[in-house]
């Protein structure tokens, strides 16, 4: 039995092994932006970042994170020149994972549900992702949650990234 809930710090070591999974298993090492320092050590402080996970008894197969500062999607807001109009607002959908083994169980677009009503709770009014142009899976997974391609941008000099934004 399947089972969504917030990932508190009790699951961290579950998650970084997910990420690790998730690492190893990439077709393209540009689909997946390196973990900074300070995002990692924000990944269970509720005003920096809200994982979700699903959850198969005590092992965790899938997780999302909502974004909640400027630091993990101010640069995406800045490329299509909405930083200051929509940063009070916006919340950035992120670290989307599915274990291999679980790929096609449509995990992802009841996590994007999951994270959206938390990013409404936050008054939050819309919501932003990114995903590498190529990679089929995670867009798919965005668009069918509602997002809408708006941009194209390079991350960091070298990842490129289609950027996707929904209404909360």
């Amino acid at each position: 039995m399947f089972e969504i809930k917030k990932i508190g710090v009790d699951e961290a070591d579950r998650l970084k092994a997910l990420i690790a999974d998730i690492e190893n298993s990439l077709p393209d090492k540009l689909f997946w932006l390196p973990i900074k320092e300070k995002e990692e050590a924000n990944f269970f402080n509720d005003e920096w970042t809200y994982f979700v996970g699903v959850f198969d008894r005590e092992d965790l197969v899938a997780a999302a994170a909502l974004f909640f500062n400027e630091f993990e999607f101010g640069d995406s807001l800045r490329s299509i020149g909405m930083e200051r109009e929509l940063f009070p607002f916006c919340a950035e959908i992120g670290r989307c994972m599915v274990k291999p083994s679980c790929r096609g169980m449509n995990f992802m677009s009841s996590m994007i549900e999951v994270l959206a009503k938390e990013a409404r709770t936050r008054g939050k009014k819309y919501l932003i992702a990114t995903a590498h142009p190529q990679n089929t899976a995670s867009r798919r997974s965005l668009e069918k949650a509602g997002m809408k391609k708006i941009a194209e941008t390079i991350k960091c000099g070298i990842y490129p990234r289609c950027i996707y934004m929904m209404k909360a």
